[in-house]
């Protein structure tokens, strides 16, 4: 499973991560901080979850 997660704030980052990870075990977080580079990341490779 593959799921970008977008952050404004490096602080926000870690916690978002860990979040998706212990919500999700074994799925593959791809941490971006812009939300156009995410969105065009989501549109060239399958993710699972937004």
């Amino acid at each position: 499973m593959k799921i970008p997660a977008v952050y404004s704030y490096r602080d926000d980052a870690d916690t978002l991560i860990d979040t998706l990870k212990k919500l999700y075990p074994g799925a593959e977080i791809i941490p971006d901080n812009d939300g156009l580079s995410a969105v065009k990341y989501a549109f060239n490779h399958p993710v699972d979850a937004v």
